[in-house]
């Protein structure tokens, strides 16, 4: 029996197809835009906390929630301000949301479909497949270098703060090492290594000898280029938050503020960022990194999928935007 259609008309039919769709006038509707003029920009914020949910969360079972038929009962939904919401799930979020103090802003779309990808993308704003996609900086970056100018006399913390950023945290790019993250994993007792083992006089001794013996190559410009530039940022910076009492209390929190944010890791970055912010130590953008969100299956088995996440943000959350509204600004 003859054939109808051979391989090579098949594909041209394939191509035409393909090339008919780019062009079509549904296409070009289907990607206009409609936007409403007039946002008025405050510009009065002095400092940003972003959340990086590494695996992303089910909306539907959060943000958006849906409920149907596979909703667990102990999600107890309800309708808060207008808003369909899990308060069995995130409690402490939903009283703060009754308060007003937070709002939700919902995208319909997804620049990516592959966590380390996407989770790349929204930290520097751009697609990391792109040409200077290996090279740009982390928003934290941008922002710290931005607000640099108005850094005071004894903020010794760097501009951009990270807490528990793991593998997936974005670097400063092509930006200065100065504007790099900071890069803290969060414990009660503070910073371990803003003391020396040997005490602060030996330290400062060799540290001193240390800048005499390299002082030619520590010069601006440095004879060997940004890289040792850098790396004289990263020791100054370093020096000036050791042996400051200051700076240790801001990175330190008790063992009932542990319990309140939920007594785990994630708990402690949101204690510690309020603490941090508090006390106005240079630190304007804070990254705090949250996994567990990459539910394929059994994301409502009891103890396990959604829940573990969800708790750990809700208490953190939570209590940090309580927290927060109960200072005064500055």
């Amino acid at each position: 029996m003859k054939s109808i259609i051979d391989r090579r008309v098949f594909f041209r039919i394939a191509a035409t197809g393909v090339a008919g769709y780019f062009v079509s006038p549904m296409q070009t509707m289907a990607q206009s835009v409609t936007t409403t003029p007039g946002a008025t920009v405050l510009g009065t914020a002095r400092n940003c906390i972003f959340f990086l949910l590494a695996g992303a969360p089910s909306h539907i079972d959060t943000f958006d929630l849906r409920v149907d038929s596979w909703t667990p009962a102990d999600f107890a939904p309800t309708t808060i301000n207008g808003i369909d919401w899990p308060n069995g799930l995130l409690t402490n979020l939903g009283v703060q949301l009754n308060l007003n103090r937070f709002s939700l802003i919902r995208s319909c779309q997804s620049n990516a479909l592959v966590h380390n990808l996407l989770q790349n993308w929204n930290q520097i704003a751009r697609n990391p497949a792109n040409a200077t996609g290996k090279i740009a900086p982390n928003m934290g970056s941008v922002v710290a270098l931005e607000m640099e100018s108005q850094r005071k006399a004894g903020q010794k913390v760097p501009g951009f703060l990270s807490l528990n950023g793991g593998g997936s945290l974005a670097g400063s790019g092509y930006f200065s090492g100065k504007y790099a993250p900071f890069d803290v994993s969060p414990s009660a007792n503070g910073l371990s290594n803003l003391n020396h083992p040997d005490g602060e006089a030996v330290f400062t001794t060799r540290y001193n000898t240390l800048m005499a013996d390299d002082a030619l190559l520590r010069g601006t410009p440095a004879p060997f280029g940004t890289t040792v530039d850098e790396m004289s940022d990263f020791y100054t910076s370093a020096k000036a938050m050791m042996y400051d009492p200051t700076v240790n209390n801001a990175f330190r929190f008790s063992a009932a503020d542990q319990q309140k944010y939920g007594n785990s890791g994630f708990g402690a970055a949101c204690v510690t960022a309020r603490n941090v912010l508090t006390a106005d130590l240079g630190v304007r953008y804070v990254q705090i990194t949250l996994g567990g969100w990459d539910n394929h299956s059994n994301i409502y088995a009891p103890n396990n999928g959604i829940y573990p996440s969800a708790r750990q943000l809700d208490a953190g959350v939570g209590n940090l935007i309580a927290d927060l509204a109960s200072m005064p600004g500055s």
